[in-house]
């Protein structure tokens, strides 16, 4: 973290920044109502407050079971994780992703109804971008990574 140089409350900024770095970093739970991905430790350890938000949002039940398998798959990824995707409008193939994610764990769509409408807008994407422009560009990315030890 950091605390930015335009900051108007710069000491202000430090101490929460302070705070969740250093004293409450072990006590931060995921929760998806922020829609931020979990990216620390202590979210993977948190499968029953996940399990109680999931059901609350969605209005049925999310077993905790799910919830752990989930969050040791994140863990799994903060210990093995690859770069991030960064090839041209990989943001927005992102961002449909994230997008049907959400409307399938809030139980606006089916899971299934889901990824077909991301399969869908990915198609789309890729075709405005140019599908073999892509894949060069990502068979690029992927030696580069290789050759940086990520396999």
């Amino acid at each position: 973290m950091a605390v930015s140089s335009s900051a108007r409350e710069p000491v202000a900024s430090y101490r929460v920044a302070s705070y969740m770095s250093a004293v409450a970093s072990s006590e931060l739970t995921l929760d998806p109502r922020t829609r931020c991905d979990p990216f620390r430790y202590s979210h993977t350890r948190s499968a029953g407050k996940l399990s109680r938000y999931l059901s609350e949002m969605s209005r049925r039940a999310v077993p905790i079971d799910v919830c752990r398998r989930y969050l040791d798959s994140v863990r799994e990824s903060i210990e093995n994780g690859v770069p991030y995707l960064n090839v041209p409008f990989s943001r927005e193939h992102i961002d449909v992703l994230d997008l049907y994610l959400h409307r399938s764990l809030t139980g606006e769509l089916e899971p299934k109804e889901a990824l077909k409408r991301v399969g869908e807008e990915w198609d789309r994407i890729s075709e405005r971008a140019g599908y073999e422009k892509q894949l060069e560009i990502w068979k690029t990315v992927y030696r580069t990574w290789k050759a940086a030890g990520y396999q």
